[in-house]
């Protein structure tokens, strides 16, 4: 079978950007990240930016290949700053946090997302072997949570020093999928999710009288999305919710882990969303597109943990480094809209 090819790479990575950017079980709000190589120019999303908007906005952002891996070999801190080339559609852009991991990997295409049905796996503490005979006969890596960036990136260059792979399995985070052409990812990615399919159990609908009750005269209002308040109206969920953070994204649009609150809010609370017990979902006022996208996001990753599965949530430590870090607030304030 001939391999399928990209007429125009940086067009076909738009369009299969837009594509899974569109896909919520995929890509949520900015998260996620895409890539293109063409000789020694790598075109990678910029920071903050959705992927559902890369046909209409300017999305990619242009950095020396080569220049990258050299300051990544050479030990830097930030080996992707100087390295960024002009371009007229990139001006402010960033780009994305990932873009070392995107340089480091051989393929010509590279896709990462933040698959709803991966993820219910990967929050597991034993995730590693849960997955591995439903990724069997695939070339693929399992890596251990670690902060995303550069620290990432090293962590997946020794791997791939031990065994060369095209699928990224991280654990508390997402999949990387690499190929020689842009179709090629998005095929393998597709097959990688596919596998990992989980199915989302029910839970008892939102209560909006009660919810409305509770959130009178507050800052607090009722979520546009119903399938948020699965959160707080089936027990487990809502105490896994409120237990801690559970991957970057969580900790970057959320917070850690969400409050349960009964029938009284108190004035000095500002949780970007609440768990009203029983009842449904709360959000504040403040909270945008992105901080509600990605409140979905744990409602339908929630919805599909295993009754029996022991989650795994991030350190303390680590939710305040990934809070205080300039890239991610940066990324937070792009990603809003």
């Amino acid at each position: 079978m001939t391999p399928p090819t990209d007429i125009d790479p940086l067009a076909a990575l738009r369009d299969c950007s837009a594509r899974l950017g569109a896909d919520a079980a995929l890509i949520q709000a900015g998260g996620g990240n895409t890539s293109i190589k063409q000789g020694d120019i790598l075109w990678v999303k910029a920071s903050g930016r959705w992927l559902v908007h890369a046909q209409r906005v300017p999305t990619f952002v242009p950095v020396s290949l080569s220049g990258v891996r050299r300051r990544i070999a050479a030990q830097e801190a930030d080996p992707v700053g100087p390295e960024v080339l002009a371009a007229p559609d990139a001006q402010g852009l960033r780009p994305s946090i990932e873009t070392t991991l995107h340089a480091l990997l051989a393929h010509t295409a590279v896709l990462h997302v933040h698959s709803v049905d991966a993820l219910a796996w990967l929050v597991r503490d034993d995730a590693q072997e849960c997955i591995t005979p439903r990724l069997d006969g695939l070339r693929w890596i399992w890596v251990p949570y670690v902060r995303p960036g550069l620290v990432l990136t090293r962590v997946v260059a020794q791997a791939l020093a031990q065994a060369p792979a095209d699928v990224v399995v991280m654990g508390n985070h997402g999949l990387v999928v690499g190929g020689d052409t842009v179709a090629g990812a998005e095929a393998l990615l597709r097959e990688v999710v596919q596998r990992l399919a989980r199915p989302a159990s029910p839970a008892p609908p939102g209560d909006r009288h009660v919810l409305a009750r509770v959130s009178a005269n507050t800052a607090y209002r009722l979520p546009d999305d119903d399938a948020c308040h699965a959160l707080a109206t089936d027990r487990r969920r809502m105490t896994l919710a409120a237990g801690g953070a559970l991957y970057p994204d969580h900790v970057v649009f959320l917070g850690s882990g969400l409050p349960i609150v009964g029938t009284h809010i108190a004035a000095s609370t500002d949780a970007p969303a609440l768990l009203v017990a029983g009842a449904g979902v709360l959000v504040h006022e403040s909270l945008d597109a992105a901080g509600l996208a990605m409140l979905r996001c744990l409602a339908d990753v929630l919805a599909r943990v295993a009754p029996d599965a022991r989650v795994c949530y991030l350190p303390e430590e680590e939710v305040s480094a990934l809070s205080n870090w300039d890239a991610e607030k940066f990324r937070r304030q792009q990603a809003g809209a």
